[in-house]
């Protein structure tokens, strides 16, 4: 488990930009589904992270809710 792992406040320390992320689309909510997402930061490279799958933009996007201190947004 790394530093980055825990939950916690996000501070700017340990922000890193995403590289294979979308804006947020206008797409309705739905009931989170737990997911596994393939992200890839500026710093640290790829990464697999749990979060909840809650928007589904069909054929773009899926809109993923993220608990990691390196993410400065809500989720990608």
């Amino acid at each position: 488990m790394t530093e980055y792992s825990l939950h916690g406040t996000a501070t700017w320390k340990y922000w890193q930009g995403i590289l294979n992320g979308l804006p947020a689309r206008d797409s309705p909510e739905r009931s989170p589904v737990p997911v596994r997402a393939r992200v890839v930061f500026a710093g640290d490279g790829e990464e697999w992270l749990d979060g909840e799958a809650e928007r589904l933009d069909p054929g773009v996007a899926i809109y993923v809710r993220l608990h990691d201190r390196r993410v400065n947004t809500l989720g990608v």
